[in-house]
């Protein structure tokens, strides 16, 4: 969803992730964790990263469906029994 689009955009403009972080003001690993859907966006950030791409934070939205909220529970519990079980392998 919103990383997906952060993505799209930063690949539009033949950006890798290190450019995109320099823009956005934020780290680059931040970046790759939010294209990745392993990091929640601040809306300050959001900010950030529309003002780097030059886009009215609404754009960074685009494709998004209420029906994908439906989906959000089950990624991360997904996501969280997947960090659980690579802690009890440690």
């Amino acid at each position: 969803m919103l990383g997906n689009t952060i993505r799209d955009l930063r690949k539009e403009r033949g950006w890798n992730q290190g450019q995109l972080a320099v823009r956005a003001e934020v780290h680059e690993n931040y970046v790759w964790g939010v294209e990745n859907g392993l990091r929640n966006v601040s809306a300050i950030n959001l900010l950030y990263f529309a003002s780097a791409f030059g886009v009215h934070p609404s754009e960074l939205w685009r494709g998004f469906k209420a029906a994908d909220l439906k989906r959000l529970p089950e990624k991360s519990a997904a996501r969280l029994r997947a960090k659980k079980t690579a802690a009890r392998e440690r």
